[in-house]
């Protein structure tokens, strides 16, 4: 930075490479990004590159969660590209950075249990385009994250709607379905060779990954708290209260081992008395 002697600067462009090459390359792009926000901050402001300025900026940043990551894009940066100095130069810089403190993220003001229909579309038109088509294939599907990021492209039955045979617990099979729009949507989106979600390296999507960014970008977006799995329930919510359908076929279309289970958490509760026909 601009108050270090350097004598050995790694450049900026081999510094966005970053010192953790375990990092994803979906991480080294956020961290990239950050850091060349950053930059034009400096630029857009007549500021030196200094810790005070990397107060300034982060600052200016509301998110936690945004807040965070650009913090620690910033460490990995500049502690790579001072890594000529001296030790003592390395060892100011980091304390430097660690008296820094990350924000802590805000509790989501609601935990629930599943969505409704015109919860989904609300959080499929705020999250990003991946993720959206993975909220929307999982909520009509009902499959397990594992199950979705497997399916393969040979495994789907393209006709008015597009039948899926997927492989769950057990080893056992079973068939679901999505609408013929979104299944041309995704393989528009993804271009897969193999996968129906296929990342640019040609390989499934990891399940942590989508697991996460499903949390994350629903309390980011909507305030709300939930899982990956909260979808297969508002599936199975959907076939329940809007569908109609029976415990035993809510079953199979969810793949559940035996009945039990899709009773357990879906036909609980006593019926009111205006639902069993009392006035």
């Amino acid at each position: 930075m601009s108050d270090y002697g350097i004598v050995k600067q790694t450049t900026r462009q081999e510094a966005i490479a970053f010192r953790n090459k375990k990092l994803l390359a979906s991480s080294r792009g956020r961290y990239r990004n950050a850091v060349n926000n950053y930059y034009a901050y400096l630029a857009r402001n007549g500021l030196p590159d200094a810790i005070e300025s990397v107060r300034e900026w982060l600052a200016t940043i509301s998110n936690p969660s945004t807040y965070n990551l650009s913090l620690q894009a910033l460490k990995e940066f500049l502690l790579k590209r001072f890594e000529n100095e001296s030790p003592e130069r390395r060892l100011e810089l980091r304390e430097s950075l660690e008296s820094i403190r990350r924000k802590r993220a805000k509790e989501a003001k609601t935990n629930l249990e599943y969505l409704n229909k015109t919860q989904i579309d609300t959080l499929c038109q705020l999250a990003t385009p991946t993720i959206s088509m993975f909220i929307q294939a999982m909520f009509w599907s009902g499959c397990r994250v594992s199950e979705l990021v497997n399916i393969k492209l040979k495994d789907c039955t393209v006709g008015s709607s597009v039948a899926i045979r997927v492989v769950g617990k057990g080893n056992k099979e079973r068939e679901v379905y999505i609408p013929r729009k979104l299944y041309n949507t995704i393989t528009g989106l993804f271009k897969g060779t193999v996968y129906l979600f296929e990342t640019k390296e040609k390989r499934p999507y990891r399940r942590e990954f989508i697991t996460h960014e499903i949390t994350r970008q629903a309390k980011q977006k909507m305030d709300i708290k939930i899982s990956a799995h909260t979808l297969r329930h508002s599936k199975a919510m959907f076939l329940k209260e809007i569908q109609g359908l029976s415990a035993d076929r809510i079953a199979k279309a969810l793949g559940h081992s035996s009945v039990v289970t899709t009773l357990k958490y879906y036909f609980h509760g006593t019926p009111t008395a205006a639902e069993q026909g009392i006035e």
